[in-house]
């Protein structure tokens, strides 16, 4: 199996970190990251929004009854919580 393929690996098990081949790559990612923006900077708002989303939905007591979702849902999609997807 090629490692790098997302159609042999789709849920992308293989651990890539683990690869001797692969040991630059986190830091020229983290580079080309802060290249572009400042991950604190962007992590900030980011976190009071979801804090903010968890308020709306009652709390985390409250979000943590409703179940969490089968995956990360993509920009736009509307995210439904797994019991959500189970009922259909």
């Amino acid at each position: 199996m090629n490692r790098h393929d997302l159609a042999q690996d789709p849920f992308e098990t293989a651990d890539l970190a683990l690869d001797p081949a692969q040991r630059t790559t986190p830091a020229r990612c983290a580079a080309a990251l802060r290249a572009i923006l400042d991950p604190a900077a962007v992590t900030a708002p980011a976190f009071a929004d979801q804090e903010a989303r968890i308020a709306a939905f009652g709390g985390g007591e409250q979000v943590l009854r409703l179940g969490n979702y089968p995956y990360t849902p993509a920009p736009g999609e509307d995210p439904r919580f797994a019991d959500d997807l189970a009922l259909g």
